[in-house]
């Protein structure tokens, strides 16, 4: 299985399709915070119970410095139609 190519010293990736970027360094005690942004929802044409989202999430230190950021795809469950 291959994973994706990563460009610079900065990024990776982990196997499981998620793309990492660090941006700044993180030291301890710094106060980490983050946010998810849902960039794409789909159903499973197969599995009508099962769907898949794309998400970005990213954490920041306490002086609002974005640190890291991530892409990355996951599969769940999905509720019944009301």
């Amino acid at each position: 299985r291959a994973a994706p190519r990563a460009v610079g010293p900065r990024a990776g990736a982990d196997g499981s399709g998620r793309l990492s970027t660090w941006l700044a360094p993180v030291r301890a005690g710094d106060r980490l915070t983050g946010e998810t942004e849902v960039l794409g929802a789909r159903g499973s044409a197969s599995r009508p119970r099962i769907g898949f989202l794309k998400l970005r999430t990213w954490l920041q230190n306490q002086a609002g410095e974005r640190v890291i950021e991530s892409e990355y795809s996951v599969m769940l469950l999905r509720r019944e139609a009301a």
